[in-house]
């Protein structure tokens, strides 16, 4: 009988997270300033557009994951499915699912930048979220959306990567205790 894995990241994408930010704490962050829409260093740009597109797919899994029917039982997920809408009623559902669509656009503008795709032609502005005249509620709830779930997959990232001088059993072995608590 075949094995089932028991986490979203295969042992390789396991490999390669720690591969590329093992010990990289700066490009952690080169990847915060850049969904966050902050200044960004030439250098740090530079790393930022030299990543191999296997580490592309993997971001895009993490920053923006879609409903995927082979994914390890219990470990479906997608944007919209977090949304609480629980104890709301339209009325006041409405500015958290507008909320979310904003979320969802803006992480795709983003990814689309770091994959060098073309841009949609209106580009979202990270800062009009909260410089916004119409629509304040629904743009403020996205703006602390987006900055709470890009801390959240990077310390995924982090967390995954371990550190340089773990074995990548030891990291999944480490990994594996930390998500049964």
């Amino acid at each position: 009988m075949k094995e089932l894995q028991q986490m979203r990241y295969s042992i390789a994408e396991l490999s390669l997270i720690k591969n590329t930010f093992a010990e990289n704490t700066d490009l952690l962050k080169s990847l915060r300033k850049h969904f966050l829409q902050l200044s960004l260093t030439e250098n740090e740009a530079n790393q930022l557009h030299n990543f191999n597109p296997e580490i592309l797919k993997l971001l895009r899994r993490f920053f923006l994951p879609t409903l995927e029917g082979d994914e390890p039982l219990s470990q479906i997920i997608d944007l919209w499915m977090t949304i609480n809408l629980q104890d709301k009623v339209e009325e006041t559902a409405l500015p958290h699912i507008q909320a979310r669509e904003m979320v969802i656009n803006y992480l795709e503008q983003q990814l689309e930048l770091l994959e060098d795709k073309v841009l949609i032609v209106e580009a979202i502005k990270f800062n009009h979220f909260i410089l916004a005249k119409k629509d304040i509620f629904s743009k403020l709830i996205a703006r602390n959306t987006i900055i709470q779930h890009v801390e959240q997959q990077l310390i995924q990232i982090y967390f995954l990567a371990g550190t340089k001088d773990e074995t990548l059993s030891e990291t999944l072995e480490r990994v594996k205790k930390n998500s049964n608590k």
